[in-house]
């Protein structure tokens, strides 16, 4: 996700402010000399205990910093015990400004400028669709007018305004600018990426020409945008080592530009989604977020797909090699163990607790309930022991991607990153690495959401779920 300008920070000053610091069930107040505006910001957005109340002029000033939020909560607070602000007519003029006036302090925008879908719909508590889908659900016609505006500042591959962007909207409501929690837009921003690369076919030797049909982590970066609705202003953000900050700049400035990241690719989006993935991909990144430590599991799945999100970046300083290190640090996540041959065991022990497959069902989950512990195989065990034993072919193919990430950490060296299975008769598994390993992370993740999560069968496509229900 990537979060970006704060509002425009204009110096109108103020004789005074109220400071009001809440500490449990203890509440202070105290009237201090306020220079501007930024000040009153600072305070609010930086302390969460602290409520800072411009008091004597321009009170719309809570509109464009977002405080009347916890002003309401403070006059709650203070006034059983006997404080007060100042005149009742005051109070009454303050809760009212925020009630009116404030209803919408810097509506803020989320969208996935680089995702072209064609078609709303509808997963978890959103609405996902295109920019002209949205035509009548704005809740603020100047949200709607400086938004749009803004949205056209993004630019596409062939450096014009991308036509229509997608915008998420909370499901059956307007598009209102409140403010969703850290939890909601990470777990957008994890289930978005996985859906959509989820729609990418596995990539194999025979349609490895396809590759512009694919979409990656870029397309579905999230955008999270505070819309300056009086006076336009701009902020951008952007690094994380260093932080490169740039301002000054108006939504209706010609200067003003906001180019692609390098490498971003803009595919044909026909279809969508299944909105079963995309729901439990919400849903389990948002209660493992919420609620860390009480569904290990889900905790498991949300950190695996941290590391699958950053395998799909586009960016050419991302080789091959980070790349496998990515996945099978994801599948360490996913199985809840860095030794290989265990996170081996388990991950087959995943595949075999999926009900009524078949080998026709090998086409969608690479492995095989057909598979027998047939291909020798040797391994050290925790106490460094060497043990010999027989494993099956998702087995053999693991261990040796594990091996092959050990040799790129532990040795410096590439390996060769093509995968041969030594039975002959189970080809499946063959190919790169790292176009194996992420597909098969894919599939693994959606097992568990069928299996432990409560997702029945979300492992299947979807038209194949459809036909199995008028069955």
């Amino acid at each position: 996700m990537t979060p970006q300008s704060a509002p425009g920070q204009a110096c109108l000053a103020l004789d005074v402010f109220v400071l009001v610091s809440v500490c449990g069930d203890c509440v202070s107040v105290s009237h201090e000399p306020c220079p501007n505006v930024l000040t009153v910001a600072l305070y609010a957005t930086y302390n969460a205990t602290v409520l800072v109340v411009p008091f004597n002029r321009d009170l719309n000033v809570l509109a464009a910093y977002g405080i009347y939020q916890r002003v309401l909560y403070a006059l709650s607070l203070i006034e059983p015990r006997g404080k007060t602000f100042g005149p009742r007519r005051k109070r009454t003029n303050v809760l009212y400004l925020c009630a009116t006036f404030c209803s919408m302090p810097n509506p803020y925008l989320l969208f996935c400028p680089y995702l072209p879908v064609s078609e709303t719909t509808a997963f978890a508590d959103w609405e996902l669709g295109p920019l002209g889908a949205f035509e009548d659900r704005w809740a603020n016609p100047q949200f709607q007018t400086q938004a749009t505006a803004f949205l056209r500042k993004f630019l596409g591959t062939n450096d014009k305004p991308i036509k229509n962007p997608a915008l998420l909207c909370r499901k059956g409501k307007k598009l209102d600018g409140k403010l969703p929690s850290r939890g909601e837009v990470r777990a957008l921003d994890l289930s978005l990426a996985f859906s959509f690369i989820d729609c990418n076919s596995r990539y194999l030797p025979e349609n490895q020409d396809e590759g512009w049909e694919r979409v990656t982590t870029d397309n579905a970066e999230l955008y999270l945008w505070a819309i300056d609705l009086e006076q336009g202003r701009v902020t951008i953000n952007s690094g994380f080592m260093v932080v490169v900050r740039t301002g000054g700049y108006r939504i209706n400035d010609d200067t003003l530009v906001l180019r692609p990241p390098l490498g971003l690719h803009m595919p044909p989006i026909d279809g969508f989604p299944d909105p079963l993935v995309l729901t439990g991909i919400y849903k389990t990144v948002l209660g493992s977020l919420r609620f860390p430590g009480e569904n290990t599991t889900a905790d498991q799945v949300r950190v695996a797909l941290e590391w699958f999100s950053k395998a799909w970046r586009n960016t050419a300083t991302l080789h091959c090699p980070e790349r496998l290190v990515f996945l099978k640090t994801a599948f360490e996540a996913l199985t809840g163990t860095s030794k290989t041959y265990k996170s081996a065991c388990r991950l087959r022990k995943y595949f075999e607790e999926l009900p009524d497959t078949t080998a026709r069902n090998s086409k969608i989950l690479v492995w095989s309930p057909t598979e027998k512990c047939i291909i020798p195989r040797s391994w050290r065990d925790r106490s460094g022991q060497t043990q010999n034993g027989c494993v099956t072919d998702l087995e053999n193919w693991f261990m040796e991607f594990g091996k092959a990430r050990n040799t790129i950490i532990h040795e410096g060296k590439i390996p060769r990153l093509m995968y041969s299975s030594p039975n002959t008769t189970c080809t499946a598994y063959n190919g790169n690495f790292v176009f194996t390993a992420e597909f098969l992370l894919r599939v693994a993740i959606k097992v568990l959401l069928s299996t432990k999560l409560g997702y029945k069968d979300v492992w299947l496509p979807e038209c194949i779920r459809a036909i199995e229900t008028l069955d």
